[in-house]
């Protein structure tokens, strides 16, 4: 013999243990979503006087930026050229960088330097930078924009 009056109240809360599951697994996404690396990358160009004639005085600045919450280590930062059909795209490390990275915390900015040669000038695509995780970020060069 079965008791007919606890059947209701076990599917009530069975369905209530399912929505509590369901919400719990939206606010594990959203969590995992807000947490993950978000990097802001672009490069500047600028024009310092001339040290010797032989010096065109062009310098390219990276600027490698952390929005997200958790901190990320940055690996390498440079500029991303065209290539010629059939080549690999590989981001081209112009800019210098301190062993093992550097590692950003919540909004803090890093900036790589670099003089680029006429050619590899020519050739510039976008500004990208690289995680420790090997993930690649890539952003606008300021100066292609306008």
């Amino acid at each position: 013999m079965t008791d007919v009056t606890g059947e209701p109240l076990a599917l009530w809360i069975a369905v209530y243990a399912a929505a509590v599951a369901t919400a719990s697994a939206g606010a594990q996404v959203y969590v995992a979503i807000q947490d993950r690396a978000k990097v802001r990358v672009e490069a500047s160009q600028s024009v310092v006087p001339q040290a010797s004639p032989d010096d065109d005085g062009l310098r390219i600045s990276v600027e490698v930026v952390n929005c997200g919450r958790r901190p990320v280590t940055i690996t390498g930062a440079g500029l991303i050229l065209e290539v010629p059909k059939g080549e690999s795209n590989s981001m081209q490390f112009v800019c210098g960088m301190t062993p093992g990275g550097n590692r950003l915390e919540e909004n803090e900015l890093a900036a790589f330097f670099g003089k680029p040669d006429r050619e590899t000038y020519r050739r510039i695509k976008c500004a990208g930078a690289r995680d420790a995780t090997g993930r690649e970020y890539r952003g606008p060069c300021r100066w292609k924009q306008r």
